[in-house]
């Protein structure tokens, strides 16, 4: 009780602090081990300040159904709206299942429930090869479970828990994909294993004359559980039938990628490049599944609207100006799975907030984001945007009798004295201001002026907060000569 209550007060700090929502990842450890109990407890908490609850269903494949009821339930019992995590049907003997789910969802939102779901436009997930361990043999974290994939009988183990055909309480993403042919290398971290990029964990059981399921277990012990994987869970019939619901917006579900330097080296899922360009290109200009306002509104306006983003979303007066312009002859995906790190073509022109970011398909080097904050974000009277707020020490110096000493100087000063910034008391009532954007422990603020014995006081300043001082000089004891 008393950690769950901790949770609360943590979920309730971060909404104020400009959180959008409440996320959950339940086929992972140590999410797996929450109670929908929890989860109704903390989505109450984001609830109260307009928050969302979005989430990686507990189950996508086999008990996709059970995992749906779990979300209606904490919609209901919290009374927050919820976003479904790319919505699937994963797993090869539920392929064809897709109708079903939509009609569940369908009919809770015609019973009031606010549910709806992102997807990307592929038929293979992404996530970590350890991902594909059922979650009990991670517990303790990433240096007990790595003991347990050396262990020769925890090996066994995993291996009749990965191969089992009963029913089971965990996503088997290794049966959903039928083995070793279905689970594709995407990254690794450490170099000398890149070799393994791009390859399936078949390939590379041939390869290295190894049991498939020993590769696998070997490469992320020595990768220590940092390989990156794909996994060709899903069919495309129920990824069309997905897209075409009104109330399903597009997603990447991936980090950010680069064409050049460090994060260029390691390769990805083709959804990190190509997922919009994908949906304009394949499923609108040449299948048709889709019209062109329709696919643009899933990009643009419906996830504005579900995150509750101002101002965002619409090409409209006094909005911001975050708009992309593409040839719709052309636009289209270039990344495939086995040579993911490829830029769409079609994108002419990028602008963020109004600044011109790609320019005819290329980058100008200008970045022009900002901040996004949610609904319950506390500050906005004092920063709107969520930039840092600048801070100022303020005041005003007199001398014993309360008249303003002009140009009084004040400096503020580090804890080793080092100067940091100055001026001077200025206008009829002596005020100074001395703007000064970093924090400062330990500091000095002196003020000093001719004829007056200078005063210093120790301050604790965060860079963001005014604070204000009043310095009542004293003058100095005149010396005459006789």
């Amino acid at each position: 009780a008393a950690e769950l209550e901790e949770m609360k007060s943590l979920a309730d700090d971060a909404m104020s602090e400009g959180a959008f929502g409440l996320s959950t990842s339940l086929i992972y450890a140590p999410a797996f081990y929450a109670k929908t109990e929890e989860l109704i407890e903390l989505a109450k908490v984001v609830a109260k300040h307009g928050g969302i609850y979005a989430t990686h269903m507990r189950n996508e494949g086999d008990h996709e159904n059970e995992a749906l009821d779990e979300v209606f339930r904490i919609s209901k019992e919290a009374n927050i709206p919820v976003e479904i995590f790319h919505l699937k049907v994963a797993g090869s003997k539920n392929w064809g299942k897709m109708p079903s789910i939509i009609d569940r969802i369908s009919k809770a939102r015609l019973e009031g429930l606010d549910i709806t779901a992102d997807q990307y436009p592929y038929v293979a997930a992404a996530t970590s090869l350890g991902a594909s361990i059922p979650p009990k043999y991670h517990n303790g974290g990433d240096a007990e479970f790595l003991k347990r994939l050396q262990d020769p009988e925890q090996r066994a183990k995993i291996r009749a828990d990965l191969i089992s055909t009963g029913d089971q309480d965990f996503e088997n993403m290794w049966r959903g994909v039928q083995g070793a042919k279905g689970v594709l290398i995407a990254s690794v971290l450490d170099p000398a294993l890149r070799e393994y990029e791009g390859k399936t964990i078949e390939q590379i059981a041939q390869w290295k004359q190894k049991d498939p399921i020993d590769a696998m277990l070997d490469l992320i012990v020595a990768d220590k559980d940092n390989t990156g994987a794909v996994y060709f869970l899903m069919y495309e019939d129920d990824v069309r039938l997905a897209m075409k619901q009104v109330w399903v917006s597009v997603g990447t579900d991936y980090n950010e990628v680069s064409s050049t330097g460090p994060l260029s080296e390691s390769k990805s899922h083709p959804r990190a490049w190509g997922s919009f360009t994908r949906i304009l290109g394949k499923y609108v200009r040449e299948e048709k599944l889709l019209t062109l306002p329709d696919a643009i509104r899933k990009m643009t306006s419906l996830p504005a609207q579900r995150m509750g983003l101002e101002r965002r979303g619409w090409i409209r007066p006094d909005y911001f100006a975050d708009i992309t312009i593409f040839n719709g002859g052309t636009v289209l995906d270039k990344a495939t799975f086995e040579v993911p790190s490829q830029p769409s073509v079609g994108i002419e022109y990028v602008l963020v907030n109004g600044v011109v970011e790609v320019e005819k398909g290329k980058l100008t080097g200008k970045l022009a984001g900002l901040p996004l904050r949610g609904p319950g974000y506390s500050a906005r009277a004092i920063s709107p945007n969520g930039l840092h707020v600048t801070g100022a020490l303020k005041g005003f110096v007199t001398g014993l009798d309360g008249y303003p000493l002009l140009r009084t100087h004040l400096i503020l000063s580090d804890s080793a004295g080092v100067k940091l910034a100055e001026t001077n008391t200025a206008g009829l009532e002596a005020k100074f201001e001395m703007t000064f954007e970093k924090p400062c422990i330990g500091c000095t603020l002196t003020a000093e002026r001719d004829g007056f014995k200078t005063e210093t006081r120790k301050i604790d300043y965060n860079g963001s907060n005014a604070l204000f001082f009043s310095f009542v000089l004293k003058p100095e004891k005149q010396k005459f000569k006789h």
